[in-house]
């Protein structure tokens, strides 16, 4: 699944069971995401292994966010 129709898909799957601003948070938090699943040219999530998530954390804690 692309990368953006998956976190679309994560949020909408939420919607019910969180407050009205919290699907807009995700949104927030998500596009880092999509950017760096661009750059690094993954069309597909399936595709994405525990390295590709190291390698994302790491590439955000550069771009200066705080990660736990």
């Amino acid at each position: 699944m692309k990368p953006a129709i998956a976190a679309n898909t994560h949020i909408e799957d939420r919607r019910s069971e969180v407050t009205e601003e919290t699907p807009q948070s995700h949104i927030y938090r998500l596009r880092p995401f999509i950017r760096w699943c661009g750059e690094q040219k993954i069309g597909d999530t399936t595709d994405l292994s525990t390295r590709d998530m190291h390698e994302y954390r790491v590439w955000r804690r550069e771009d200066g966010a705080v990660l736990r």
